[in-house]
């Protein structure tokens, strides 16, 4: 819509509801925004009007814009038919990017947050759209360095947009526990899997999750009553994460850290994109979708914020806390095509592992080697042995089964393989033990195996209560030494493993 609204609110709320009855079903465009990176220091660095200028009169240059702040860039896919196409323009615009970003000397991150540069250091935009921003919310827009991924459907008819909107309102928290990649910011650990969530929707008003509204008309009541008492003026002001959008007839859904993986973007992308079909055709068949109190739903965003994928989120209708893993893959066999998938609801949930395609473990890992090469290009950590082994790249073993123990590691361990393995990224600080046992040694259980694999646990006797109701062969003893507690196990084929609970 350009910088500034042309039209009056009376004219916008007007147009947007006849974009909506005019609209088509199920187009799909995706925003991605990057932080702009000095080379060198992979410190924010201010030079987006430069990178835009440089798109001048190319393909790119329509589908380029500023967001806020001058170490920010965003790409959009521009308005696509259906997801296949979509999917190809993401890589499509992430090429065009990455190769106007070289011809300028400049990085590109996409996680949630970046996770040292000050906010003090951001330089806001110069357009009339982000002066005003500027204007209104001060302390609020200047603190707000953060980076998402948008996604926009195509929904026809005014009051199904609405209805689409309330049933996203009950997956936010699921959605971001899959997408949650911001665990630092400003040199601090923050705790918390979505940093970015938290500055976002608690600082700035009309964000987070939104009311349902009945119907259309109970929607734009409520637009109206934000003209006419001055609490926006634009409808852009609605930060909300998801929202009918007031210029296009699209369903937006904004809740989600943006994606370093390219294949990351896209699965995040297409799951959304397939619940707001699904949504949509259940709407149509009058099939019964949750409609959760706003209290409820906040409390599973505080658990996707602070816990990502890593702990549980609340199964309203079963009153328990169900890990985040089976909402995510309830949500993802409700929206598979029929016969394929079961006539359940997305409250449901299944016992069969979520594949390790969540995002939240890839995306924290980038945001942990955005760190290391920090301290890296300020020349610490290096010692005076030139090539050095720096840890354990992998664990090899043999299995006569190799399929069913990696079902059986994914079951009980959340051990989820693609056929080449897993791949581990510790925590900050956290170290791996490389050590050699006399070859007649009794640690390693009797079954003669050649090497034992130690797994850290967050919580030892909740794992080990859980693989003895799973009936895994579990020691009895437990043994407390200086660095934590120590358990061990057997897994399929009895290969014993040890579990740590470090101190």
């Amino acid at each position: 819509m350009g910088d500034q609204q042309r039209l009056t609110p009376e004219e916008q709320i007007r147009s947007a509801r006849e974009a909506f009855e005019d609209g088509h079903d199920f187009t799909v465009a995706v925003e991605e925004e990057f932080a702009l990176l000095d080379p060198d220091t992979l410190e924010l660095t201010n030079r987006f009007e430069e990178v835009k200028a440089g798109a001048a009169g190319t393909e790119l240059d329509e589908h380029l814009v500023g967001e806020l702040i001058a170490s920010e860039i965003e790409v959009k896919t521009g308005r696509c038919a259906n997801f296949g196409e979509a999917a190809e323009r993401m890589a499509e615009r992430r090429t065009q990017l990455g190769e106007l970003a070289d011809r300028f000397g400049v990085g590109l991150a996409s996680t949630g947050t970046h996770p040292w540069s000050r906010w003090q250091d951001q330089r806001i935009i110069e357009t009339p759209h982000y002066r005003r921003n500027n204007e209104l919310l001060q302390y609020v827009v200047w603190r707000n360095n953060s980076f998402g991924i948008h996604v926009h459907i195509g929904i026809r008819g005014a009051d199904r947009a609405v209805a689409v909107c309330n049933a996203f309102r009950n997956v936010l928290p699921e959605l971001l526990a899959l997408s949650a990649s911001s665990p630092f910011l400003e040199d601090c650990v923050t705790g918390l899997h979505s940093a970015r969530t938290e500055i976002f929707t608690k600082l700035f008003p009309r964000c987070g999750v939104p009311d349902a509204y009945d119907d259309w008309a109970a929607y734009e009541d409520y637009i109206r009553f934000l003209y006419a008492t001055k609490s926006i003026d634009e409808h852009t002001q609605i930060w909300w994460s998801v929202r009918p959008h007031l210029a296009y007839p699209t369903v937006e859904i904004r809740i989600c850290d943006a994606q370093p993986d390219l294949g990351e973007a896209q699965s995040l992308a297409a799951l959304i994109y397939a619940l707001g079909t699904r949504f949509a055709r259940a709407i149509d068949e009058g099939e019964a979708l949750p409609n959760h109190p706003h209290r409820l739903i906040e409390e599973n965003m505080w658990r996707a914020i602070r816990y990502g994928l890593t702990e549980g989120l609340i199964d309203f209708e079963r009153g328990e806390v169900v890990p985040a893993r089976a909402r995510i893959e309830a949500l993802i066999e409700w929206v598979l095509p029929s016969p394929r998938r079961s006539a359940r609801r997305p409250t449901s949930q299944s016992r069969r592992p979520t594949p390790r395609s969540a995002s939240t473990s890839a995306s924290r890992s980038s945001a942990r080697i955005a760190m290391s090469l920090r301290s890296w290009s300020a020349g610490r950590g290096s010692g005076s042995v030139g090539e050095a082994v720096e840890g354990v790249g992998g664990v090899f073993f043999r299995a006569r089964d190799p399929d069913a123990l990696r079902a059986w590691y994914a079951e009980h361990l959340g051990i989820d393989m693609e056929d080449f393995g897993t791949v581990f990224t510790a925590k900050d600080g956290d170290q791996t033990v490389w050590a050699p046992f006399p070859n007649d040694t009794a640690y390693f259980g009797p079954s003669g195996q050649q090497l034992m694999v130690n797994f850290r646990v967050r919580d030892l006797d909740a794992m080990l209560a859980e693989l003895r109701a799973a009936g895994v062969d579990v020691d009895d003893r437990v043994e407390k030494m200086e660095y934590g507690r120590f358990a061990w196990a057997s897994d399929l084929e009895g290969n014993r493993f040890e579990l740590w609970e470090p101190s």
